[in-house]
């Protein structure tokens, strides 16, 4: 199977930081990349948040009419210390994991609600730092018609617990030979050189970018080769906990 990625930017909300985000929209643009953009209902999370951006809805006016794909990304992003264990182990902070069904539930249908109310029809769900516990899944099914989740570690897009996933496993252009890749940027904190990165990866790879509509779930996974991308990705958590 030839290599395919996608991109997903995250963290989109009323206060992010609209230069950043007009960067990244302007390579996009560039290269004709529908991203995947989680927007965070009501943002609470002071570390991620500038000056109001009073055009937020017209911006999200625009990115439609580009058909970029928009995801739920939790409620306020108010990350704490988890409770409990998540499906996809890469932090020990979340916003949800180990709450009971019926706070997530409330605060997942809030959120929901507001972009509803805003005319943000997400189909995917983005948890706030990969922190989704069973709890997290069946509020989801309850309380939106949300099908998809943009995580975990896989070199192709699965089905599990009644969702279709589609594996986040990068943060930063890598050559792949083959498998769906996500490379997922944080626009309000991203530098000139990372952008200068991605630019010059899109330059030679933007024919292999596509699009949430373009992928397909029914591929059979390896479960060998997964099992390899989570033990690299656990090694790489102990090392830079060890250099902190």
């Amino acid at each position: 199977m030839r290599v395919k990625y996608l991109l997903r930017l995250d963290d989109a909300h009323e206060y992010m930081n609209e230069d950043g985000w007009n960067k990244f929209e302007i390579i996009c643009d560039k290269y004709n990349i529908k991203p995947i953009v989680a927007i965070i209902p009501d943002n609470k999370d002071d570390s991620i948040s500038f000056s109001k951006n009073i055009e937020f809805k017209r911006t999200i006016d625009r990115w439609k009419t580009k058909n970029w794909s928009f995801a739920l990304h939790g409620y306020q992003h108010k990350l704490k210390k988890n409770k409990g264990s998540q499906l996809v182990n890469i932090n020990d902070y979340s916003e949800f994991v180990g709450d009971s069904y019926e706070t997530q539930f409330e605060r997942i249908k809030k959120g929901y609600e507001i972009l509803k109310s805003k005319g943000i029809d997400p189909k995917i769900w983005v948890a706030p730092a990969h922190g989704t516990d069973l709890n997290t899944l069946k509020a989801i099914k309850d309380s939106t018609s949300i099908n998809i989740i943009s995580d975990g570690f896989s070199i192709h897009p699965f089905k599990k617990y009644g969702f279709n996933w589609i594996p986040q496993q990068l943060w930063k252009p890598r050559s792949m030979p083959f498998g769906v890749w996500t490379i997922c940027y944080h626009p309000s904190n991203s530098s000139e050189s990372t952008l200068k990165k991605l630019d010059l990866f899109l330059s030679k790879n933007h024919s292999k970018f596509i699009c949430v509509d373009q992928i397909t779930y029914n591929v059979k996974r390896n479960f060998l080769i997964d099992c390899a991308l989570k033990y690299i990705f656990i090694i790489k958590k102990i090392k830079n906990k060890v250099m902190k």
